[in-house]
């Protein structure tokens, strides 16, 4: 599989033809709110139509899900059923927690679970993992707490 250096939001189905067709590797990463299992702003598309369409032209065109999570939808929800169709549908999911984590050591906890949940329904399905610096800036000292702390609770559980 070869990765993309470039991942484009799916604005409209006339952007969504352009990149398809488009010599170099680019693969679209749509949020939640562009197109999610019940729908979205684009082109009435949801998670399975935008992925056949997508992979009917161009079954190597990489799809990422962009800020999967609770809250990141259009509508409040827990994020999960978003992520199951996702993980049937799309080649990776960028799993966001940021919206109801309060730190670092909850985004991880979180994050933990969701790739469980997720792996149980495709465990092939890859994943980004990230922080969110526009909603927590962290510096070197939080970070090394964190990680010592991460590392503790990856032991315990």
């Amino acid at each position: 599989m070869r990765f993309p250096k470039y991942y484009i939001g799916p604005m409209s189905k006339n952007v969504v033809d352009c990149i398809i067709n488009h010599k170099h590797a680019i693969g679209f990463i749509p949020s939640r709110r562009q197109i999610d299992f019940s729908g979205g702003y684009v082109s009435d598309w949801n998670t399975e139509s935008f992925t056949k369409y997508v992979k009917d032209k161009n079954p190597s065109v990489l799809i990422c899900r962009d800020h999967g999570g609770e809250k990141q939808g259009q509508v409040e929800d827990d994020g999960m059923e978003s992520f199951y169709n996702d993980a049937q549908h799309f080649d990776l999911i960028h799993i966001d927690p940021f919206r109801v984590a309060t730190d670092i050591l909850s985004a991880a906890a979180i994050t933990d679970t969701m790739i469980k949940h997720i792996w149980s329904k495709n465990p092939n399905i890859m994943y980004e993992v990230g922080t969110e610096e526009a909603i927590f800036k962290y510096h070197q000292k939080i970070w090394i707490n964190s990680n010592h702390l991460y590392n503790l609770y990856l032991k315990n559980n």
